[in-house]
């Protein structure tokens, strides 16, 4: 298995802080819930052995958007974490992107299991690569 690139927590932060146009500050009380937040997709992988990337990413999202790691922007910051995440590993849901933050609340609510927003995010990768022509 090809090794699987991380969003760390001091990389959720400034996703945030680019959502709001806010400057963050090093060591900040949000650094701490979002080191959290980006510790339980990893904690997936390393404990119970989740190698789906589409099942990391759905976890990225779920964690970063229940975290409440921010005074705002909690659920736009976990769609940029999960897109972020697959990106680094060359998995692409960008130009779907407008689908995500109802993900988002459907996570943030526990109305959409990990396992549906896998699925969505493994179909937005799929529609994007044939746009793309690729397979």
């Amino acid at each position: 298995m090809k090794k699987i690139a991380w969003i760390e927590g001091g990389e959720i932060a400034p996703l945030n802080y680019s959502l709001l146009h806010i400057e963050g500050v090093l060591g900040d009380p949000f650094l701490g819930k979002a080191g959290a937040a980006a510790q339980h997709p990893k904690d997936l992988f390393y404990y119970s052995g989740e190698t789906d990337l589409f099942i990391l990413g759905a976890h990225y999202l779920s964690s970063v958007a229940l975290a409440h790691a921010f005074p705002d922007g909690n659920k736009r910051t976990a769609v940029l974490s999960c897109v972020s995440f697959l990106a680094k590993n060359n998995l692409m849901v960008m130009e779907n992107m407008e689908k995500l933050p109802a993900i988002a609340v459907g996570s943030a609510t526990h109305a959409l299991p990990l396992a549906d927003i896998a699925g969505i995010l493994r179909i937005l990768n799929q529609d994007l690569k044939s746009c793309l022509g690729k397979s």
